[in-house]
């Protein structure tokens, strides 16, 4: 399609629409993600139907002597699991020497104010114990900091050279400690999805100061999540003789909560050890040593209630460690908890179905949102969804073809405080030129949202007033605080020239002048497109005019190895603030075997070496 055919069509259907915006109130944030309900026999006539609904519960297990020496050679037979002193059906079993699952490790590093001499200290432990514990093509580690501010400064990666350069990018302190919100970040954002064994490491004194969430959130998210944590308190060290790191063996309120947060998770807490590199190096074995046991619970009994898991062993003189329970979730309350009052302009039916806990499928439709630098700290999220037009039930009247859809976008905070909210209105009457190409290819609208940083669940609704189709979307986004790092990437923005094919019914302004077809929310691409990559850079290492190196790279999924690679520079104007410069590189595919894939953009700044890092995953087709 040439750029003045989409162009005609744009304005063919900018003519054809009325477009509305109004305010939506928020349904509060999600919780764990609800269970499945395992199907039961038809009953036979006169009989009640019951329905069982379960929860499938995984237990990495470690068990050690005496001497804290971990023991092997166990079987499923040596273990016994009670929930709520229940004995429980084990119906999977690894043994430490057959367990290949990958591991998933989360290491947070304290940068309060507390912090400040123990920077070094913390960052060389930190690296080594990642050394320590990484197994390439297999483990994937992220590395993240808190203080006042919540910062991913690695997003999960096997690459040592990327983690090294994040560890010791970190040059300067917060001012207040947020642990608990940190661990309820990771836990919700990072841990829920990760395919293997998940654990947070925290290196922290222990002490918050200034979370929204309590010790009590912490360990619930980190139980409902299945993600163990491990904390080696800063205030031991090796006798004193590291700057900054106290010794001592009286503990204190800290020291106690940290204790807390791994025995209520299956952990191990280091707390006035005095061997600071030694508890890494115990942690690193405890994640690579293990037993994993699985069973299912039944869900309808207590929901909304502490399940407390015992677990026992038939050898005696051996100890055994492993979470002791989790939150079972209560659909009925997540249920009330969404009922809200319709807004302005939105149909009931819309409403009914933003006020159900589960998202609703009856249209197809693709969501993605971006971030980008907005005015002063808040940001402008790039939101697109798409729906297939083969879905849509245009009404033939008067030789137009016409329909009506609604669109609500309601992006909710940690908080659970509604931001930004929008509701669109599209009113539809097409000629048939423009109703051939849209009921082939469907709709797309864009969106910005003005939203502060933090992290958000961005609710998407969509309504077909004529066919009555409705589809709801969650979509979970964290918006940073791009004044607080030096170098900054945004989100990536990816389309290619068969973005054409779905007409968008109102362009972005901003995107619009960078590259002429729109973003799109196509995650599956074919060896005849070429992929289009965008996203915008944001350098405050320097006010002079410097360079910025891009490397653009595609690596297969299954394992690991390069498939494309390429390398671009930007040069940075001198500016009295930060600089701002767009990137955009364009991918051919023809090269690249079908499969699944994720496109990893790297930005590293010539002045202070800084290193900025996005990545998005895809899928090429043959």
């Amino acid at each position: 399609m040439t750029k003045f055919t989409y162009l005609f069509l744009i304005g063919m259907l900018l003519l054809s629409f009325a477009f509305a915006t109004a305010q939506q109130p928020a349904p509060p944030k999600t919780g764990t993600p609800k269970p499945t309900a395992t199907p039961s026999p038809s009953p036979d006539a006169g009989q009640e139907k019951v329905s069982v609904t379960t929860r499938r519960v995984r237990l990495p297990i470690t068990v050690t002597d005496k001497k804290g020496q971990f023991i092997s050679g166990l079987s499923q037979g040596d273990f016994q699991v009670l929930e709520d002193k229940v004995p429980q059906q084990i119906d999977s079993f690894t043994s430490e020497q057959n367990n290949n699952l990958p591991l998933y490790v989360g290491v947070l590093m304290d940068t309060s104010p507390s912090t400040a001499g123990k920077l070094k200290f913390e960052q060389e432990s930190a690296m080594n114990f990642i050394q320590t514990v990484i197994r390439p093509r297999r483990d994937r580690v992220l590395f993240a900091t808190f203080d006042d501010q919540i910062t991913l400064r690695q997003d999960f990666t096997d690459r040592l050279e990327l983690l090294d350069r994040a560890v010791f990018a970190v040059k300067k302190t917060g001012e207040k400690t947020a642990l608990y919100d940190a661990i309820w970040q990771f836990c919700d954002e990072k841990m829920r999805s990760a395919q293997g064994r998940r654990a947070l490491v925290i290196i922290t004194d222990g002490d918050d100061t200034y979370s929204r969430a309590d010790i009590n959130d912490a360990i619930d998210i980190a139980q409902r999540t299945e993600t163990t944590l491990f904390t080696i308190s800063t205030k031991s060290g090796m006798s004193g003789t590291v700057p900054g790191v106290e010794a001592g063996t009286v503990k204190d309120r800290g020291d106690k909560g940290l204790e807390r947060l791994c025995d209520e998770t299956g952990g191990t807490a280091f707390v006035r050890s005095n061997d600071f590199d030694g508890a890494l190096a115990r942690i690193a074995r405890e994640n690579s040593t293990y037993y994993l046991l699985g069973y299912h619970s039944d869900s309808n009994r207590a929901p909304g209630r502490f399940r407390k898991i015992e677990v026992r062993l038939k050898r005696p003189g051996l100890q055994v460690k492993a979470r002791r329970g989790y939150m079972a979730p209560n659909p009925k309350n997540a249920t009330k908890a969404r009922e809200t009052p319709a807004a302005g302009g939105i149909s009931p039916a819309l409403r009914a179905a933003l006020n159900s806990p589960l998202p609703i499928g009856d249209l197809p439709v693709r969501v993605f949102a971006a971030p980008f630098k907005g005015e002063g700290k808040n940001g402008s999220v790039l939101l697109a969804l798409e729906i297939d037009g083969p879905s849509l039930r245009f009404q033939e009247r008067d030789g137009k073809f016409q329909d009506k859809i609604e669109v609500s976008i309601s992006p909710v905070n940690y908080q659970g405080k509604l931001v930004d909210p929008k509701v669109q209105s599209f009113a539809l009457n097409l000629p048939p030129n423009t109703y051939a190409i849209t009921s082939k290819g469907g709709i797309r609208v864009l969106s910005r949202l003005n939203l502060p940083p933090s992290r958000y669940q961005i609710r998407v609704g969509v309504h077909d007033t004529e066919g009555g189709g409705i589809a709801t979307v969650p979509y979970d986004i964290e918006v940073p605080d791009f004044s607080k790092t030096p170098l900054a990437l945004s989100g990536l923005v990816l389309t290619s020239s068969r973005s054409g094919n779905i007409m968008t019914m109102k362009p972005d302004p901003v995107l619009n002048e960078v590259v002429p077809m729109p973003p799109t929310a196509v995650r599956r691409f074919f060896r005849q497109d070429t992929m289009t990559v965008i996203a915008q850079i944001y350098d405050d290492s320097s006010r002079l005019a410097h360079t910025v190196d891009v490397q653009a790279t595609i690596r297969r999924v299954a394992d690991g190895q390069v498939a494309f690679q390429k390398r671009d520079e930007r040069t940075m104007a001198a500016s009295a603030t930060a600089g701002a410069e767009w990137y955009k590189t364009e991918i051919p595919l023809n090269d690249v075997a079908p499969g699944k894939y994720v496109l990893v953009v790297e930005a590293t700044s010539r002045v202070g070496k800084n290193v900025a890092v996005q990545q998005v995953p895809f899928e090429v087709g043959s």
